[in-house]
Formats: C-alpha cells, structure tokens, sequence
C-alpha cells in the first residue's frame, strides 16, 4: 500500500470517523393558545388544567412522555403557554420518525395513568403495517380511552412524519388525528425541507374546548 493512503487511513482511523453523524431536529411548542375553555369539572370550574402526552415511533423503536414532566399548564380563557422545547429526534441519513402529540386535559396529578396509555399507543402504532403513515386515529383512541372514563379531556391530537433523507431534515407531513384540523399546514403540501424553522398550526376541539396549537420544527447543529 502506497505510504500516502496508508497514512490518510491511520489519520481518519485516529480522528474517531464513523461515517454520516445524525441530523438532529428540535420540536418546540411556538405557543398553545386557549380560545374557549372545554367543559368544566364541576361548579367554580373556571381554568383548564392541559398537559401534552407525547409518542415518538420508529420503525424498530418507539417511546412516550409527558410534558410538562409533572403537572399541568394552569391556563384561563384566552391564555398562551409560552415556546417550550418538546423534544430533540436525533435521525441518521435513510431515518424517520412519527411523532404524536395528544393534548389532554385534567385535574389529577397523578402521571402514571397518562404515561402507560401513551406507551399502549405508541406500541400499538409501533404495530400497524406501515407505522410512520397509515392513519393513527383508531389505535391511538384505542389507547387513551381509559382515560377518558377516569376523567381526562381529550381536546384533540395530531401527527407528525420528520425525515433525514441524504443527510437533508425534511417535515414531509403534519395530519389531524382527532378533533382537530389543520389551519396552518406544510407550504407545498408534500414537505419542507428544514432549513430553516417552520410553523404548523392545529385547532383542536375536542371535550367543549377550542386550543390553537402552534409547532416549530428546525435542524439544529
């Protein structure tokens, strides 16, 4: 072997080269604003109490949270929640992830209820034939109804498909999953690459209540 290869190998070999380093995407919450309070829990009930059950799905992989960690939004009729980070997808060059974020509503402090119909509903999204874009609806309702009957407002959620395609970060789609519409979407219809932050804007209208929900995706070093 030529001495000039064999040393540029050994440099690279030294440097720690491994290949492609993964893009990473970071998902804030722009803002959550409540334009109508949903139904009231009982008498004197003049707040919503939201919170964020969040599902993250890769094809071999899938996770659940809660935000914010361990509580509530306390917000009155016409409040904003101010930017809050949601997460950070770290995806290699041929990656993607589904992302699903159902907006409840409730008065319990109690997360564990929450965190394991998230992780039901990620598993079964996890299960569906084509986990990153057929429709989320049923096996995401299918998860969260336990929580309804103890009490939970479901005001709506939605889905979001991010890409790493030739070590370029794409948002190739934003959809409704329940009570919710698009008001706000992806500026030609099929996807935008990442190059600079982009907004996607939902109305849910789930439980009596109407919230606009405001999310911003970037690539970030």
């Amino acid at each position: 072997m030529p001495l000039q290869l064999f040393s540029r190998g050994f440099l690279l070999l030294g440097l720690g080269f491994t290949g492609p380093v993964p893009a990473r995407v970071a998902i804030e919450l722009a803002t959550l604003h409540v334009a109508g309070l949903t139904t009231a829990h009982g008498a004197g009930d003049e707040t919503d109490a939201p919170y964020f059950l969040v599902s993250v799905i890769r094809p071999h992989a899938q996770s659940s949270f809660r935000l914010p960690a361990s509580g509530h939004w306390r917000l009155a009729e016409d409040a904003v929640v101010a930017p809050t980070a949601v997460d950070l997808l770290e995806l290699a060059p041929g990656d993607s992830a589904r992302v699903v974020i159902a907006v409840l509503e409730s008065e319990g402090a109690e997360p564990a209820p929450e965190l394991a119909s998230g992780a039901a509903s990620a598993r079964a999204l996890s299960e569906l034939g084509q986990p990153l874009l057929d429709p989320a609806g049923p096996a995401l309702g299918t998860g969260l109804d336990g929580l309804s009957r103890a009490g939970v407002h479901r005001i709506g959620a939605v889905s979001l498909l991010v890409t790493n395609e030739g070590g370029t970060v794409w948002w190739r789609r934003m959809d409704c999953v329940q009570a919710c519409a698009v008001l706000k979407g992806l500026p030609d219809g099929t996807g935008v690459a990442l190059s600079m932050p982009t907004n996607g804007v939902y109305e849910l209208t789930g439980a009596g209540g109407t919230y606009h929900l405001n999310l911003s995706l970037k690539a970030v070093n």
